[in-house]
């Protein structure tokens, strides 16, 4: 469930850049973890510590560049999943700023928009 539910929540979302552009999460790759719903003594917890990566696009004019976004320890405790931006060799300099500037920061552009609906996504869990 929570495989599916990332790659669909996920996947294109997109953030537009303030320059003529956008980046584009693309695709989730393998998703690596537990994710279980154990009942003891009455009680649920919900237990659930993924690893997972978003492939990434960036658009400007026309130039275009790919990276990755690692999420790590993505969990159902309240803590921040750790967020590690890779870029494939190719990407022109002026693409590597636009990714350092809106991907890469957990506060502006697209990763903002990936938390809040990985948050999302582990709400309901807890909730299942």
């Amino acid at each position: 469930w929570v495989t599916e539910s990332l790659r669909s929540a996920l996947t294109g979302r997109s953030f537009a850049l303030p320059s003529d552009g956008q980046i584009v999460a693309t695709r989730v790759g393998a998703v690596e973890g537990d994710a279980s719903i154990a009942v003891s003594r009455g009680k649920r917890r919900h237990i659930l510590d993924v690893t997972f990566e978003v492939e990434l696009e960036a658009t400007v004019g026309e130039s275009k560049g790919r990276g990755r976004l690692h999420f790590s320890e993505v969990t159902s405790g309240d803590d921040e999943p750790e967020v590690k931006l890779e870029l494939d060799a190719g990407v022109p300099p002026a693409l590597r700023e636009v990714f350092d500037a809106f991907a890469k920061p957990a506060g502006q552009g697209l990763q903002p928009l990936l938390r809040e609906a990985i948050r999302g996504i582990v709400e309901e869990y807890k909730a299942r």
